[in-house]
């Protein structure tokens, strides 16, 4: 502290030995001398001294003293000033986490100094944390002398999607001038989190065509117990990771429903597809990912086509009766063990095959028999068989000189259900054996054969299905060659 004052011959008569002191640092401490001081005449004087810690003022008082230079009587006067000591506040504080990292539910107890780093008392000194909610008291009110440490100890319940961050506060106030202060601290403990993530795949719920557009659902959800960021879906159809949702975030436990489409392929009995979630831990950044397959089946319709090319002119009996035509698919699966037989001159006389047929593939056949008295070649006929490769189903297709020859095929007529039996009736010729078939649903892509062929003895045949409780049931009858 550096002070200045001023001394001053206030009477008519000169002063000699003229003393200035002060009481600090220590009593009677001489500032300043001078021999002689006339009348009316000032003089000035500086001093200084160390400053008391942990003061917020200074008081201090100067006297003077003189003689009267014709008598010796001495004379004297005292100043006391105050003066306003600045203050520097601070404060300290540090936490320490637990050693291990700990689980979601379990109880982080952590530990830390409070330290007044200042040259002042501090009042009011509290700390708060974070955690488990902000201002979450700790420590406080207490005072704080400069220098002085105070260790503190607290806990907390770690809770879910918590990545082990917080942040202790510590607060005070000057206590000459209440000036606040303030000091935090952010420690980031280890926790163990778990991420994980979750993905499904549903199919339409009817078989879609080809071609068509395959419209499929899904969803994406967290199962584990931190937040996933950057979670993307992905299906490797069309083509491989074509974006299906993303970026999106997912807190634990959350799920996200999401829907995507591709045109289908021409040719397949059914389209596999795999949906890919990935995600990233929010805590961590470990990456997460997981997979969903499924099998859709598509829409076929498996048609064969059949045509004859007889002579223009009339062949005569005992005469060779040539003729020609083609087979070819006109569905929308490839068709296998395709054969062409004709009635004449024996049931089933080959004519092609076995060969397979893509759709819209075509292909030429011909032959010939002598014309007997009781045939009559314009109406025999040639038959085209071939097997659906999707459903293992054949389909078959007639014509004659004069085109197509519609098949008598099955119709059923009538379903009644009666005491958990069902009765399935359908028109037949008589003579031809059938098969009835049967599914659940239209996603199962094989009909399943009732036990039991039917030859028919009439207009109509029918067969019995012991069904019990089954909530729903897909019914066709099938010719048996």
């Amino acid at each position: 502290m550096t002070y200045t004052g001023t001394v001053r011959n206030t009477g008519n008569v000169t002063l000699t030995n003229v003393v200035v002191v002060n009481n600090e640092p220590s009593p009677n401490t001489v500032v300043f001398t001078v021999a002689t001081l006339a009348p009316g005449v000032s003089a000035n004087f500086t001093g200084s001294y160390q400053v008391p810690l942990n003061c917020c003022v200074s008081s201090s008082t100067v006297g003077a003293t003189g003689r009267d230079i014709c008598t010796g009587a001495t004379v004297a006067d005292t100043f006391t000033s105050t003066c306003t000591v600045l203050t520097v506040p601070r404060i300290v504080v540090t936490k320490t986490c637990p050693p291990t990292a700990l689980l979601p539910g379990d109880l982080l107890e952590y530990s830390g100094f409070v330290s007044n780093a200042g040259n002042i008392t501090l009042t009011e000194v509290t700390i708060v944390n974070t955690q488990p909610t902000a201002g979450s008291p700790v420590l406080g009110p207490i005072v704080l002398a400069p220098g002085e440490s105070v260790s503190y100890y607290a806990s907390y319940v770690v809770p879910p999607d918590f990545c082990g961050t917080d942040t202790v506060t510590a607060r005070g106030l000057d206590a000459c001038n209440l000036s606040p202060v303030v000091h935090s601290v952010t420690t980031t403990c280890p926790i163990i989190t778990t991420p994980r993530i979750l993905v499904t795949k549903s199919c339409p719920v009817e078989p879609t065509p080809h071609l068509g557009l395959l419209i499929f659902t899904g969803t994406v959800s967290n199962p584990g117990n931190v937040t996933l960021t950057n979670v993307f879906v992905v299906n490797n159809q069309p083509s491989n990771n074509t974006p299906v949702i993303g970026p999106i975030t997912l807190a634990p436990g959350q799920t996200v429903s999401f829907n995507g489409s591709y045109r289908t392929p021409e040719y397949c009995c059914q389209i596999v597809d795999t949906l890919t979630a990935s995600g990233q831990g929010r805590c961590s950044g470990t990456q997460v990912s997981a997979t969903a397959s499924a099998i859709c089946p598509l829409l076929n319709t498996p048609i064969i086509a059949v045509t004859k090319d007889c002579p223009t002119t009339p062949v005569a009996v005992g005469s060779l009766f040539i003729y020609s035509g083609s087979v070819s698919n006109a569905g929308d699966t490839i068709l296998t063990n395709v054969y062409v037989v004709s009635s004449q001159p024996s049931p089933n006389t080959p004519l092609l095959g076995p060969i397979e047929l893509a759709p819209r593939e075509r292909k030429t056949f011909s032959g010939s028999y002598t014309v007997t008295a009781n045939s009559n070649p314009q109406l025999d006929t040639v038959t085209a068989r071939g097997m659906n490769t999707c459903a293992g189903v054949t389909t078959t297709a007639t014509a004659n000189c004069f085109g197509p020859v519609l098949a008598n095929g099955p119709t059923i007529t009538s379903l009644r259900l009666v005491g958990g039996v069902a009765t399935v009736s359908w028109t037949a010729t008589a003579g031809t054996v059938y098969t009835l078939q049967y599914k659940t649903n239209m996603h199962d892509p094989s009909w399943v054969n009732l036990p039991g062929n039917v030859t028919a003895s009439g207009g109509t045949a029918s067969q019995n299905d012991t069904v019990g409780t089954t909530s729903s049931r897909l019914y066709r009858v099938l010719i048996l060659p």
